[in-house]
């Protein structure tokens, strides 16, 4: 429990409730000294472009459009984190299949490498299939966080559609580390 004072507009100043001094300064998300805080992190983002797909491909998901990115952590379809924390990511891809059956893939990658966390779908028909998401990574100040897509069948697309295919990140511990 922290005991505090506002100092003025956006800065805080007091004790924790083991006596241990601190400022914090909203604007910085940081604790100015004594303890460090996680920042506030709020990303959302969409998709305004098709994706092409090929076959058997790997394929990065663009996400074209910044609905907001608190902390300015999202830039070229790649999240960055700013410090040591959890963070959760969630949101869905659509996918729009050319037949039944198709095989899709989306892959989390952490740094370009595989998170261990993969989604496999199987179209069921031809059209829009929408896949989502919801998964938490554990992530180091600088680490970053890419989504990729696969069909292993045939060529498909992820249409550009801002409401079917978006991320959003948050952290997901607020407490101080």
């Amino acid at each position: 429990m922290y005991k505090a004072q506002r100092l003025h507009y956006n800065e805080v100043a007091g004790k924790t409730a083991s006596g241990e001094s601190f400022r914090f300064n909203d604007s910085m998300n940081q604790f100015i000294d004594g303890l460090i805080a996680v920042p506030n992190v709020g990303v959302r983002v969409s998709k305004t472009a098709q994706t092409i797909l090929p076959a058997g491909t790997l394929t990065k998901v663009t996400f074209e459009t910044e609905v907001w990115d608190d902390g300015a952590n999202f830039a070229n379809s790649k999240f960055t984190a700013p410090v040591i924390s959890r963070y959760r990511f969630s949101g869905q891809v659509r996918f729009a299949v050319g037949a039944d059956g198709d095989a899709l893939l989306l892959l989390t990658l952490v740094d370009g490498v595989n998170s261990g966390n993969p989604i496999y779908a199987t179209a069921a028909g031809a059209g829009n299939q929408t896949m989502s998401f919801n998964i938490v990574l554990q992530l180091n100040a600088g680490q970053t966080f890419e989504l990729y897509a696969q069909n292993s069948t045939r060529n498909d697309t992820i249409p550009a559609s801002a409401g079917h295919s978006f991320i959003d990140i948050e952290v997901a511990n607020q407490r101080a580390r």
